[in-house]
This record gives structure tokens, C-alpha cells and sequence, in this order.
């Protein structure tokens, strides 16, 4: 009987491979640019962005959710467009909810009053 998953827990499996695809698709341009000095890991991909070894483990195993900060992260650091890698995680870019929250408070919007 194979487990069905909730809607949630299928973007965030469909999230950690992107990110492992990604991963390894840019693993020649970090070689050549000396940002890695052999095969990409996930080890070496949490060393890069901040985090565990264990925390990047789950992302990529679809088991945490991620900050939006740390999706920015991994995406400057695998070169990934950030709309991108927004989109694959459902979610909208902090700049887009930025702007619709500028929009919509009109003169009572207040810069920087969300972070």
C-alpha cells in the first residue's frame, strides 16, 4: 500500500529535487568559478547557504519547510533564478507581496514595517 501524501508534503518533495537537480546542474559552473573544489554534496550545499548538514538533508528530502530567506539564499548560491525556485515551492516572492501590500495600504503603507 503505497502513502498517500497531503498537498503540502508533494511540493516540498517536488521542491527538494529541484533543489538537487539544480544542485548538480550547476556543479561545473561552482568548479569552475572555485566557489566548490569537488563534486557538489549537500554538505557542501548547507556550508554554502548557513545551515546544518541535517537541515539541508530534510530540505532536500522534502521534509522542512524553508524561510524565504533561505530559499534566496539557496537559489543566489546554485545561480537559480529566484522566481523560479519561488514558483516550484508555491509560494510568492517577498518583492511581489511586497509591492501588492504597497499597493493595498496606499498611504498608510510603512517601508520596512514587515521584516
Amino acid at each position: 500500500m503505497t502513502e498517500k501524501r497531503t498537498p503540502r508534503e508533494q511540493v516540498l518533495k517536488e521542491l527538494g529535487k529541484f533543489i538537487e537537480l539544480k544542485m548538480y546542474e550547476h556543479e561545473k559552473l561552482l568548479l569552475e568559478e572555485g566557489v566548490i573544489e569537488k563534486k557538489m554534496s549537500r554538505s557542501q550545499l548547507a556550508d554554502l547557504v548557513g545551515v546544518s548538514r541535517v537541515w539541508m538533508s530534510d530540505i532536500i528530502n522534502g521534509n522542512k519547510v524553508t524561510s524565504d530567506k533561505l530559499l534566496i539564499k539557496i537559489a543566489n548560491t546554485l545561480r537559480i533564478d529566484e522566481d523560479e525556485i519561488f514558483r516550484v515551492a508555491r509560494r510568492l516572492h517577498p518583492s511581489v507581496l511586497e509591492e501588492h501590500l504597497q499597493e493595498y495600504l496606499g498611504e498608510y503603507y510603512m517601508e520596512g514595517i514587515n521584516e
